[in-house]
């Protein structure tokens, strides 16, 4: 037996430095994947510290030698090669082969949840999918995963357009890379890199985000240092709260007949407190197990909806809350609970389902383990939890003097409860391990999680845009969707956080190789609109003319200038096509009321006008819906209420009615003339 293990420890270190020195690929590097067609692609991986490596396809070949950390890198010129498919042989120590390789053009596919959106969620799905086999459209899709650190290496794997596939490509990818690949009649390999939620923080390196606002970098560190050290701040109060409450002797030991508690007619021992306030009364110790206990009449118009119960983080004690008899919500010790940075720590929501108008019942069981306990609430943002209470002690623990008190480790670490807020985390794990990709270009769907704090995205956008380009090495196309219409129709014309952000992410224009497709024709106001076809084909369009060179028109009107004459106000515009031209409006409007899509008949903003969508204002920047019509190139804008116009804005609303577009149907862009200060210019 001695000797067996003798031998096998002497195999085992034998066999270990080959282990170590084998190549290897990183996943995108798979088999049925596109490599992009140009004088320089790239091909990496890791071998071991100075392993000579060599790669080669479609009869290119290229050597590397592994650097001192075991990563290599070649190039290849792939700018002659026919599209395929081909092997991809990587040879050091091993012989690595990647199976059914296209050469084509790559286009990496990001943003948030719209873009995220699969195809089998979009609008007539089953048709598209059943007759989506196509060979030379592909999507290389990794596991969503983030990280406060880089990644080197991320999971997923390449998958061919079919019917058996095409539902789970991102919508807007798929067809973006579908007309696109028509056009060319290249291979297209799309890169989809979306996750919900995300603001564009979160896809931009630590370093770059020096550049931004002193908020945003302040907001980067702190929640960025929170992800960070979270696993050792819980592991040391895994250890330190326990030994704490056997010190001084803490323990909750819960009651076996919690319907003492919870039965609404049981009012022995009971006594009267309010809150906000402290959680004391007569024969109510200071520290140990309460119980709270609340009648809250419900309107009828709020019964089956979602209710929000809200009191302030700092209150050092442990919770479980129950609503009508039914447990739903709790804090424990050994909890991980995960919360949202900009609201109170102790939210709880009451399920809609055991809302009911007339009394309902609220018992808050709260375990205090250094009291008292002051209760504070904002009466405010909590009307349910401010005002009469009855409570009861279940347990009370012995007296701590001031060193314990002191010592008492508190509430457990809280972990913000989404990592799509969180700068940095998404760029880490998702786009530093494809930095070595050689892609033609970006599209980029997402703003929407900007939008409280729109004025800031002219700045973070372009910031993002030139971080991914200085770390891929590549001056990347990068063109963006411009935020459709969504949310409630306004009766009267005034400020939007959604038509700010649109401003935003047209002044990144300004950089050079950018594009956008223009959405505000969209007909379903919903946060997530259904129809990704038009959003898709416009953004190849703009592909086709401004990367690839092709004769087609992408671009609505774009407002140049005005002058005023007469009192009104004359607009010229570029890119106008073929003329100025006002389409026809929709004949029903869909609003959301409570997430419910109701539809309703459309109706003008300025009833008789030609164009639909402007406001004017004079010096006094009060706004007034005016009327609009095109004359020539022209489009005259005038309000009987405003004599002397200064300022005309267009589409400037969350949800615009709204009917500029040229000849070749492409919808104008929203616009303002003023550069007066906007309200979330003034958010930090």
């Amino acid at each position: 037996m001695r000797l067996h293990r003798h031998l096998l420890l002497a195999v085992t270190l034998f066999a270990a430095p080959c282990l170590h020195a084998a190549v290897s690929l990183p996943g995108i590097i798979s088999d049925h994947m596109v490599l992009q067609k140009s004088p320089a692609t790239a091909i990496w991986g890791k071998a071991d510290p100075g392993e000579a490596v060599s790669v080669s396809i479609a009869g290119v070949q290229a050597k590397a030698t592994a650097d001192d950390s075991g990563k290599w890198k070649v190039k290849l010129d792939l700018s002659k090669a026919a599209p395929g498919p081909h092997e991809l042989v990587v040879e050091g120590t091993n012989r690595l082969v990647v199976n059914d390789v296209l050469l084509g053009e790559v286009w990496i596919t990001s943003g948030q949840s719209n873009m995220q959106m699969q195809l089998r969620y979009a609008i007539d799905p089953q048709s598209e999918i059943a007759a989506s086999a196509n060979p030379n459209l592909r999507q290389f899709a990794p596991k969503a995963v983030s990280s406060p650190v880089p990644l080197e290496e991320i999971e997923g794997n390449w998958v061919i357009a079919g019917p058996e596939t095409s539902g789970s490509f991102s919508a807007v990818g798929y067809y973006f890379g579908k007309n696109v690949q028509k056009e060319l009649n290249v291979p297209v390999g799309l890169v989809y890199l979306a996750i919900p939620g995300t603001g564009v923080q979160v896809w931009t390196s630590y370093e770059a985000l020096d550049k931004a606002d002193d908020y945003s970098r302040g907001e980067r560190d702190r929640l960025v240092n929170e992800v960070k050290t979270f696993p050792e701040r819980s592991a040391d109060y895994q250890k330190a709260f326990p030994a704490w409450a056997e010190k001084h002797q803490r323990a909750d030991r819960p009651t076996a007949n919690i319907q003492e508690f919870l039965n609404p007619a049981s009012t022995e021992g009971w006594v009267p407190v309010k809150l906000p306030g402290r959680i004391a009364g007569p024969g109510l110790p200071e520290s140990g197990i309460f119980w709270l206990r609340r009648e809250i009449d419900v309107p009828a118009d709020q019964a089956g909806k979602r209710l929000m119960l809200v009191w302030d983080e700092r209150d050092p004690a442990f919770w479980t809350v129950y609503w009508n008899g039914e447990q739903v919500d709790e804090l424990k010790p050994d909890m991980i609970r995960r919360v949202i940075p900009w609201e109170p720590r102790g939210n709880t929501p009451i399920p809609p389902k055991l809302v009911k108008a007339g009394p309902n019942t609220v018992v808050m069981r709260l375990y205090v383990p250094s009291g008292p306990l002051d209760f504070r609430v904002d009466p405010n943002k909590s009307s349910l939890i401010a005002g009469e209470w009855l409570v009861k002690a279940e347990q009370e623990f012995p007296a701590l003097d001031q060193e314990a008190k002191a010592s008492y480790p508190g509430l457990p670490p809280f972990r913000t409860w989404d990592d799509a807020i969180v700068p940095t985390l998404y760029y880490n794990s998702l786009i530093h391990p494809i930095l070595n990709l050689t892609a033609q270009g970006v599209v980029w769907y997402q703003g929407e999680g900007n939008a409280p704090r729109a004025y800031s995205y002219r700045k973070l956008l372009p910031i993002m845009i030139e971080d991914w380009r200085t770390r891929f090495g590549s001056d990347l196309a990068f063109y963006i969707v411009q935020l459709p219409i969504n949310a409630k129709k306004q009766a009267q014309p005034g400020d939007s956080a959604w038509a700010e952000l649109r401003e935003a992410q047209s002044m990144t224009l300004s950089l050079p190789k950018t594009g956008m497709a223009v959405t505000i024709d969209g007909r379903d106001p919903d946060l997530h609109p259904r129809d990704k076809s038009q959003i898709g084909e416009r953004l190849a369009r703009v592909a086709l003319a401004k990367t690839y060179g092709a004769k087609v028109p992408y671009s609505g009107p774009v407002y140049q200038s005005m002058e005023v004459k007469d009192g009104k106000a004359i607009l010229s515009f570029t890119e106008a096509g073929g003329g100025l031209v006002a389409t026809s409006l929709p004949e029903t409007i869909v609003r959301y009321e409570n997430d419910k899509p109701i539809t309703e008949p459309a109706k003008p903003v300025v009833p008789g006008s030609q164009l639909q969508g402007f406001a004017i204002c004079g010096a006094d920047q009060v706004w007034k819906w005016a009327e609009a019509k095109i004359e020539g190139d022209k489009v005259i804008v005038w309000s009987s209420e405003v004599a002397q116009p200064v300022a005309v804005r267009y589409a400037w609303a969350d949800y615009p009615t709204c009917n500029l577009a040229n000849k070749e149907g492409f919808p104008a862009s929203p616009f303002r003339t003023d550069d007066w200060e906007l309200p979330t210019q003034k958010r930090k």
